[in-house]
């Protein structure tokens, strides 16, 4: 993204990012029904896929990772499959990376 996308408060990037954010604060409450259908708009392995990209800036990254722990963790029906899915690793591995550029810099 460049500069001026993320800086302008109107554009196509802060609209997707408002939108993650809404749909994570509608799965907050443990509620099934919706959880299901953000599962189903927003599937995990796309999640990942966003976040894990180099590109990918810490503000779309931030509002992921919480729609992933609103919607796929913290959630009504326990999914015990998500804690050792490959998904989660590269989640992990990804935060890592960042954890340990953030370190160096």
């Amino acid at each position: 993204a460049s500069e001026q996308e993320r800086s302008d408060p109107n554009g196509a990037l802060a609209y997707h990012n408002t939108l993650v954010d809404l749909m994570a604060a509608c799965t907050e409450g443990k509620n099934v029904f919706t959880e299901l259908k953000c599962n189903s708009l927003l599937p995990l392995d796309d999640i990942v896929k966003v976040v894990t990209d180099v590109n990918c800036i810490p503000e779309v990254k931030m509002t992921y990772v919480n729609f992933v722990n609103h919607c796929y963790v913290d959630t009504e029906v326990e999914m015990k499959e998500i804690y050792t899915s490959p998904h989660m690793w590269s989640l992990f591995d990804n935060f890592l990376v960042d954890m340990a550029t953030m370190c160096n810099t």
